[in-house]
């Protein structure tokens, strides 16, 4: 193998860098990152971890990594709901952060299945907000 080849980056297609782009986005989601965080010190961290990979822009995290993900989950709790799940109660809770003034919101959708079985589903973030609260179609 040639010197260039071992130091050549992925691809933004490459399977590997698929992978990690999924974790990035996923951490953004879960721990309420800003997507800007993939152009600060972060990238510097990432390469010491997987010098090949190529981190993408913020506006290919918006645009396809958390769309997809807000998908993905989006048909786990429509299929879970299908399985299942004649009739549904949601719990809310809504609060403002102590750092800045951004407003939050929590809903958890729980149900009973056909065993009697309890069921909950926060999404881990419910489908991205319910997609910003506006385009969801569960």
């Amino acid at each position: 193998m040639e010197a260039a080849e071992l130091h050549k980056q992925w691809d933004t297609n490459d399977a590997s860098a698929k992978a990690i782009h999924q974790k990035v986005g996923e951490m953004i989601a879960m721990d309420c990152q800003p997507i800007s965080v993939v152009e600060s010190s972060f990238k510097a961290l990432i390469h010491a971890l997987a010098p090949k990979y190529l981190i993408p822009s913020t506006k290919y995290f918006a645009e396809t990594v958390i769309p997809n993900i807000a998908q993905g989950i989006r048909a786990e709790v429509q299929a879970k709901l299908q399985e299942g799940a004649d009739y549904i109660s949601f719990t809310t809770d809504v609060w403002s952060s102590d750092v800045n003034s951004d407003s939050l919101l929590g809903l958890t959708a729980h149900w009973v299945d056909k065993n009697f079985q309890r069921k909950s589903h926060t999404g881990e973030y419910i489908v991205m907000q319910l997609l910003k609260c506006s385009r969801a179609k569960i």
